[in-house]
């Protein structure tokens, strides 16, 4: 989950960097491809521009995406001064994406709001994050395993030394006889 806050934050920062001008003009096809080609392998689902009334100036994702968004996340996206970071399930579905959004400022003033859905990429069965979930449980595994084996061998200590005592005894006594 960092990966995906990371991720998200770092894209919806870079995009405010830009004037809401930028998204309008012809850096806009610029700025959407580089996100795109970017952004397509970390899960980019859309990426909105919207105005400072919430007008949407800039959009890069499925048609339909927008209407799937719920209205609160949307209104707290767009009213929200610093990153907001939310997770919702679009209308109709089981995905989760993750929002992130940022206002965009020019000359002290708020010109707009970037929003970015992120989708969590479905963990590969080889990757390197399940490699090291494997790794700590077998470490676990050994590590339990070896202070098991010592504390029984600690625990028989006793009952070693008893029959030893036991056996030398009988020995003595034999010899006595």
């Amino acid at each position: 989950m960092r990966h995906i806050h990371n991720t998200g934050t770092q894209l919806v920062s870079l995009l405010t960097l830009h004037s809401l001008v930028d998204f309008n003009g012809s850096n806009r096809d610029f700025i959407l491809r580089t996100l795109n080609e970017y952004a397509s392998s970390e899960g980019l689902v859309y990426c909105f521009i919207h105005d400072n009334k919430g007008n949407s100036v800039t959009s890069l994702g499925p048609y339909d995406m927008a209407a799937e968004i719920p209205t609160d996340i949307e209104k707290k996206s767009l009213h929200t001064m610093g990153v907001a970071r939310q997770v919702f399930q679009p209308i109709g579905t089981k995905d989760v994406i993750y929002e992130f959004s940022k206002p965009l400022f020019e000359n002290g003033q708020k010109t707009g709001t970037v929003r970015i859905g992120l989708r969590p990429s479905p963990m590969a069965p080889l990757s390197l994050e399940r490699g090291r979930l494997a790794a700590m449980v077998a470490l676990f595994l050994l590590t339990t395993a070896c202070l098991t084996y010592y504390g029984i061998v600690r625990a028989l200590d006793p009952l070693k030394n008893l029959n030893q005592n036991l056996q030398n005894m009988c020995q003595s006594s034999d010899l006595t006889d």
